[in-house]
């Protein structure tokens, strides 16, 4: 017996080893622009772009600050295949880079930089906001709304409509991500062979499959990230993510269910076989989500407060 425990922990740990192997590589071959150079560079835009959104409203201003990563962004936004392209990072670039330059010429400061020309319908706004009192205001019950949110696994057999499913998505953009890269990919699935296929590899579906028949498969783009610190940012990005889909869902009277994808290797090369999802994409997690068919959710305990909170003034 001792002899098969201790078999089943180096099992383990070869295990682990290979799935970290196997997460590092797909990092390395497909982060930055290593895989898709245009989309890296889109990527790298708004990151630079979000530098200098960031200089032009800090409390104090220096006459030197933003002027490296204005010429950083002017570069990006004139590589041949990205202007070709005219994305919707680009327009925002423009954008970020010509208020940038604006900004600096009112505090009298004039370098020898040019705008860049934007003539185009597909104009992005960005800038400073004013946020109106009421956005500051609490909830008049928030425990309601947080507390109020199960995961149920017994949906009603309606597909959930395109308009609906946008606007939880739209409502989701607003979870923040490293630099502004929102490199967060969604991919809905309502087809119930397509459904059950993703279902077959994911381990926690058992007892409830029959009874989805909507499915999003959350996702972060690699291409979004380089080598170095940013290693684990696109699963810390995409369970934050996840996370603000699911309070979306809730928020329209929908419900869901988590799925989780800590899975092997082998689980990971076959669903990307099985369904068509990009490369470059790492997926996140499974939501089940869709009409209650019925109010009854199953409760776990929470526990208290006391056992992830510590206060720390030393």
């Amino acid at each position: 017996m001792r002899i098969l425990e201790n078999f089943k922990k180096i099992y383990r740990k070869l295990i682990a080893f290979n799935n970290i192997i196997y997460h590092y590589l797909r990092f390395y071959k497909y982060s930055g622009t290593n895989f898709e150079k245009i989309n890296g560079y889109n990527f790298e835009i708004l990151k630079v772009a979000h530098a200098l959104e960031k200089s032009i409203f800090m409390p104090e201003q220096k006459d030197e600050s933003g002027w490296e990563n204005a010429k950083i962004l002017f570069n990006l936004l004139n590589i041949s295949s990205i202007k070709k392209e005219k994305s919707e990072s680009y327009f925002i670039g423009v954008n970020v880079y010509n208020k940038f330059i604006e900004h600096k010429k009112s505090n009298g400061i004039v370098k020898d930089i040019k705008k860049i020309d934007l003539q185009s319908e597909n104009f992005l706004e960005s800038g400073k906001i004013k946020i109106d009192e009421q956005g500051f205001k609490s909830l008049q019950n928030p425990e309601k709304f947080f507390l109020s949110r199960y995961s149920f696994r017994d949906f009603k057999s309606k597909i959930i409509n395109d308009i609906t499913v946008k606007r939880i998505l739209n409502l989701a953009s607003k979870t923040p991500s490293t630099c502004n890269r929102q490199h967060w990919f969604t991919y809905n699935i309502n087809n119930k062979e397509i459904i059950k296929k993703a279902l077959s590899l994911q381990s926690g579906n058992r007892g409830f499959t029959e009874y989805i028949h909507n499915l999003f498969i959350i996702t972060s783009d690699l291409s979004a990230f380089k080598p170095g610190q940013e290693v684990y940012q696109h699963w810390i990005d995409g369970g934050m993510y996840a996370m603000s889909v699911m309070y979306a869902i809730h928020s329209l009277g929908l419900v869901s269910c988590p799925l989780n994808w800590s899975t092997t290797p082998r689980i990971d090369r076959k669903i990307r076989k099985k369904i068509s999802i990009k490369k470059s994409h790492s997926i996140i997690m499974m939501i089940a989500y869709g009409e209650p068919k019925n109010n009854i959710a199953c409760v776990s305990k929470r526990k208290s407060i006391e056992n992830f909170y510590k206060v720390i003034n030393e």
